[in-house]
């Protein structure tokens, strides 16, 4: 299953590639295929296809919907089987927290041995 994961993870940068295309084409230039992974841009959008684990093979379908980018379908299959959905018009949940991380006291005691005066500017700098 590691091996499928990493395979994944390898494959989500080419997400961009189909963000930025103009459905339904997707620019394919910098792409180079690899053992056991393979895109394709078609009429459908974005076809990744890639070996998984023992005797299996996945294939994820991405589009753009309405300026949203989304998972089509992922699917896996035995080889020479039929494809088994797992995941279909699933859309990704963007979350951004930003905000200030404070020096903790424990962060603290390096700076007070050394004799640095604790001010809110060693704070704020630290």
């Amino acid at each position: 299953m590691q091996r499928t994961t990493a395979c994944f993870l390898a494959a989500l940068p080419l997400t961009s590639l189909l963000i930025q295309a103009s459905p339904p084409a997707c620019e394919m230039t910098g792409y180079r295929a690899q053992p056991g992974l393979v895109a394709a841009s078609g009429a459908d959008g974005l076809t990744l296809t890639w070996d998984g684990d023992s005797d299996h093979t996945l294939r994820m379908r991405l589009v753009v919907d309405n300026a949203m980018p989304t998972v089509r379908e992922l699917s896996i299959r035995r080889k020479a089987a039929g494809w088994t959905t797992l995941v279909a018009g699933a859309q990704p949940e963007f979350r951004i927290v930003s905000g200030f991380r404070r020096m903790s006291n424990q962060q603290m005691q390096p700076l007070v041995g050394l004799g640095v005066p604790i001010t809110p500017a060693i704070i704020d700098a630290h």
